[in-house]
């Protein structure tokens, strides 16, 4: 017999329409299908002991029993659409689910198993003694294609194994069903839970289900998934909020949350048609994977706003940002720093991922530019599929609402339901916000519905009626059936059964395809969301022109839908659904997955050329898979061509995620860790990772150090100096981050060593840099100083941030120093910042040259500063910078008496997350809120011993010596003068032989506890070792005295 092409089975000589799956027996072959990953639902059934009976049995008695039952079984099972798989002896194996596969197959294999109890009941009037147990299982499998001998079973997975396992536990004469079965089921039929067993290789007991009978009437979930009707509640309620928007000039935010397909696009669609020319719109569309995902809807809109397409090269893209930039800030230090963010956002940044921008920054940036445009009409922002989005999209899609609050903005949401799981914060509501439930089409809707796509299907009253209840009020259901329907092969009849889940639909609506279409659809599948015809024949081996017919049936059968714009230079298709990609992909086994994943890799690089860069995630992801799956398969020759381009596209991806995304950039990084080649190459994704890992918070400061010392052992075994130097300088770094101070300056000085033996470059200046930032925090001014000089000498004229650190640092000794060219060297620091528009630069440069302003030239003077500096933090979103220049604020307001606005600062940081706020800034504010309550006699103070505590233990003279000395005075003010004494004793002990201002700044308060704990010899012998270099400490040392 002729075997059909699309599932495989018999048919009978000069059939037109396969009589197994409908299909066309005269269209196009396809590639024969071998095997597939498939939902299926498997029917054990075993007849209660037959056995024993056979030990005594003429085997003529034996064939007799077993043939009336092998042939009542096989056409029970054949009869609810299932195939018959085996036969062993006294039991039979049912499959349903594949080669075809029905939205109902647990329900169709439950009634089948039901009919085979009934067809029991028949025999047993013959034979008395017949009787079975019957289980039905419900999961993954891997099913094999084919007709005639074949090696292995055709049907494997756990799936069947639990299954034979399960009919064990059944009673006599009925049926049990598994969990999944159960759950798919349970609408259909009453069943009763039966108690939990142990059975022969299964580590847990199994949950049996026993099934009662047949329920009268289906008891069927709410459904829900797409098309639009109706809706006009909605609609009036989308309309409100544009007209409140309008009239108010103000933002609203809708989340519009329900099912898949349930037709949150088309409502946002339908108030697109009823607006009009009245409002502008932009929307950005949140992807479930790489491709440069994170900020995807952010990219999206700019690129609308600026004019950009898929085909402007870099240059081209760059001078368009550089352009809109313009028109959005009129002031040349805010453009620049508006243009260079807006180009990280479009992947415009450094190829080496450096420069990282906050997202705190990006909302900024995206809030500014949708802001022009609501300033000329309002603005109708939409993103779609908000419960795909990064958590760092997430919030910074809440930050720039906020942003823009002001402005006519009316914002839309698209998500599903599990939007609650994902981001519970979101659905919250705050102010101005409002969420809308889409629920299913009322009955009215629903029929209006069908009736619209019915129109050009013939069909009889009752088939329509079936289907107008089946479909439940669910868009995408209704669509689905009817698409169904459609392709059936005219004549063909039967019940239309009930779809249980949207997937069991897609999957019975796939099978329903040409062999050729489906497997374009499995093709599709693998490629992504956006495919081509060049890349659908490269994985199937078939002529470009085939591969493009093929998507275009997919399109005709609202399968696929042809899009806009492509990211190769010809026509990009999508699927109109994201579950049918999720199905047809479902089914592909993992080797044939790695396979294909390497070839669209492969053909998508050769095809994008040299913006192949610009989908850096996508290559990523296609090669990396790939690797992953043919490693865990076995499969060691695949496994080799994919390691090195899965390794080399993270590596990118990754650098052009880091700027904009810390947790994406380091997922990439960490994977290429496990790519790496052995050797060199393994050195960077090491430090990246490192990097990455510690400021996104992914990993702990010992593992950040593991990995950097995992970077030291792979350039010592290459004998690299100028990597192990710098790998020597990032673990000595993280050894200071951690407190551990000797080892720290052991490292930096090794790190010191091998570079100079090497001629100076950018490493060296680093080393140095870090060892003098060491040096500083120890208070060894002038070490600090010299080592600062030498990194500024490498890489002067060269803009750098390890410029502008040198020159802090070299900046704060030489004020130290008395030198107040160190000034110079601040403003200088300064300036180079405020030219790379590094936000974090330059809010620091104004915080190191307003401390010195403030010993210098009194605290007015200073104060300037730093409130540019929180003014700048703040206003561009970067809140740890904000940090640091709100702390030292703080304690110059002190100084001025500002108590009250002292104390809202302090108050401030001390709210900030735990884990958020540096230590020394926590020892910094609790030091001044508590000087405030001292000296108001009033008020917080906070417990000096945990306050010291942490001092002690960051190990920096800026956290240890306002700390102690504040603990003194509270322990003077409690009549404690032990304590307080040990703690001066402490003070001048830390701050002997460092900085001078360590000790000066300090001296009137130290001088004031002396006194009132009558420590006049402790305070003699701190006065007349004490220098002052600045107006402010010598008149410290005065009041001292």
């Amino acid at each position: 017999m002729a075997v059909c092409p699309s599932c495989g089975a018999e048919t009978p000589p000069g059939a037109a329409f396969c009589p197994t799956c409908g299909s066309s027996l005269t269209g196009s072959p396809e590639t024969a299908r071998a095997e597939e990953r498939r939902v299926v639902s498997v029917l054990f059934v075993d007849l209660v002991g037959f056995t024993e009976r056979s030990d005594r049995a003429d085997p003529e008695d034996v064939r007799r029993t077993l043939v009336p039952f092998h042939t009542r079984v096989k056409a029970d099972i054949e009869r609810y659409g299932g195939t018959l798989d085996k036969f062993i002896g006294d039991a039979a194996m049912g499959v349903f689910g594949a080669p075809v596969a029905h939205e109902d197959d647990p329900v169709r294999a439950v009634h089948s198993a039901l009919q085979i109890l009934e067809s029991m009941e028949d025999l047993r009037r013959a034979d008395p003694e017949v009787a079975v147990r019957v289980a039905v299982n419900t999961g993954e499998a891997i099913v094999a294609f084919g007709s005639g001998p074949q090696v292995g079973e055709a049907v494997a997975g756990d799936v069947v194994n639990t299954a034979s396992r399960m009919q064990s536990l059944a009673p006599k004469g009925s049926v049990v069903v598994g969990e999944l079965t159960a759950r798919r089921v349970r609408g259909f039929f009453q069943l009763k839970e039966l108690p939990p067993a142990s059975v022969k290789g299964k580590a847990e007991p199994l949950r049996v289900w026993r099934v009662v009978r047949e329920r009268m009437t289906a008891d069927l979930p709410d459904l829900a998934v797409p098309p639009f009707v109706g809706r006009r509640r909605e609609v009036r309620s989308l309309e409100a909020a544009f007209e409140e928007v309008r009239r108010t000039s103000s933002r609203r935010t809708l989340t519009l949350l329900g099912e898949p397909g349930i037709g949150k696009s088309r409502l946002i669609q339908a108030l697109g048609e009823g607006l009009g020319a009245s409002a502008r719109w932009l929307t950005g569309w949140c992807l479930p994977y790489g491709e440069g995902a994170t900020f995807a809807p952010v990219a999206e809109t700019l690129r609308a706003l600026a004019g950009i397409t898929a085909t402007d090269d870099p240059g081209v893209t760059a001078a368009k940002v550089e352009r809109f930039s313009g028109l959005v800030e009129g002031v040349d230090s805010e453009r620049r720093w508006l243009s260079m963010r807006l180009a990280a956002v479009l992947g415009l940044g450094p190829a080496d991922g450096s420069g990282a921008v906050p997202a705190e920054e990006i909302s900024d940036a995206w809030a500014r530019a949708i802001a022009l445009v609501a300033d000329e009409g309002p603005l109708v922002l939409v993103i779609e599929d908000l419960h795909w989005a990064e958590p760092t999209f997430v919030e910074t899609l809440r930050m720039t609402i906020g942003r823009v609050a002001g402005s006519p903005v009316l914002v839309l949401v698209s998500a599903r339901p599990d939007l609650r799981d994902r981001h519970p914060g979101w659905t919250t509501a705050p102010p101005g916000s409002n969420v809308i439930e889409i629920a299913p089409l009322q009955d009215q809707e629903a029929e209006e519905l069908l009736f619209t796509l019915l129109r050009q299907t013939e069909m009889d009253p009752p088939m329509r009626e079936e289907l107008l209840q089946r479909a439940g009020g669910n868009p995408l259901y209704a669509l689905e059936y009817v698409r169904l329907l459609a392709d059936r092969p005219q004549g063909t009849a039967g019940p239309l059964g009930t779809p249980e889940t949207l997937r069991d639909l897609i999957a019975a609506r796939l099978d329903t395809l040409p062999g050729h279409i489906r497997s374009t659809a499995t093709d599709a599948s693998v490629i992504g969301d956006e495919f081509w015809a060049s890349v659908v024949a490269e994985l199937s081996r078939r002529a470009e022109a085939d591969a493009r017919e093929a998507l275009g049936a997919l399109v005709r059968r609202g399968l696929a839908e042809p899009w806009d714009t492509s990211s190769l230079d010809e026509p990009a298709y999508g699927f109109s659904h994201a579950l049918i990609r999720e199905v047809a992909y479902s089914r592909l086994p993992r080797t044939d997955r790695a396979r294909r994943h390497l070839s669209a890799g492969l053909c998508i690089e050769s095809r994008m050329g040299e913006r192949a860069n610009e989908h850096a995630d996508l290559l990523a992801r296609h090669f990396s898979t790939a690797f992953e799956l043919a490693s865990a398969t076995g499969d060691a020759s695949m496994a080799d061509r994919s390691r090195q381009p899965a390794f080399r596209w993270s590596m990118a991806a990754a650098d052009r995620a880091a700027p904009l995304d810390a947790n994406r950039a380091f997922d990439l990084y960490d994977q290429a860790v496990n790519l790496a080649p052995h050797g060199l190459e393994g050195f960077r994704p090491l430090v990246r990772s490192a990097i990455l890992g510690r400021r996104s918070g992914r990993i702990d400061a010992e593992a950040v150090l593991r990995r950097l010392e995992d970077a030291v052992g792979v350039a010592r075994t290459a004998g690299d100096g100028l990597l192990i130097g710098e790998a020597l300088t990032r673990v000595g770094s993280q050894l200071g981050a951690l407190g551990q101070t000797a080892r720290s300056r052991e490292t930096l000085a090794e790190a010191v060593r091998v570079l100079e033996e090497l001629p100076p470059g950018r490493a060296l200046a680093g080393a140095y840099a870090y060892r003098a930032e060491e040096e500083m925090f120890a208070g060894r001014v002038r070490s600090s100083a010299e080592l600062a000089g030498r990194a500024i000498a490498i890489l002067e004229h060269t803009p750098d941030e390890l410029v502008v650190m040198a020159l802090h640092i070299r900046g704060d000794a030489r004020c130290s120093e008395g030198d107040l060219g160190g000034l110079q060297d601040l403003r200088d620091a300064l300036r180079l910042s405020e030219e790379e528009q590094s936000t974090s630069d330059i809010v620091t440069s104004r915080n190191y040259l307003g401390e010195w302003l403030a010993a210098l030239e009194g605290p007015t003077a200073a104060m300037s500063e730093f409130e540019a500096a929180i003014d700048l933090a703040e206003r561009r979103g970067f809140s740890t910078a904000a940090h640091w220049a709100k702390a030292t604020a703080a304690t110059t307001l002190f100084d001025l008496g500002d108590w009250d606005r002292a104390l809202a600062l302090c108050d401030a940081l001390l709210a900030v997350p735990e884990g958020m706020l540096d230590a020394t800034l926590s020892v910094q504010a609790w030091v001044t809120r508590s000087a405030v309550g001292l000296a108001r006699g009033a008020g917080v103070v906070d417990d000096p011993d945990r306050v010291v505590s942490l001092a002690r233990s960051v190990e920096e003279l800026q956290a240890l010596v306002p700390a102690v000395v504040t603990a003194a005075s509270i322990a003077a003010s409690r009549g404690d003068a032990a304590l307080a004494r040990s703690l001066l004793e402490e003070f001048d002990s830390a701050t002997l032989g460092v900085a001078d201002e360590y000790r000066g700044s300090k001296l009137a308060e130290v001088a004031r506890t002396s006194v009132a704990i009558g420590a006049w010899d402790l305070l003699e012998r701190i006065v007349s070792t004490t220098e002052t270099r600045s107006p402010r400490d010598s008149l410290q040392l005065g009041t001292a005295k």
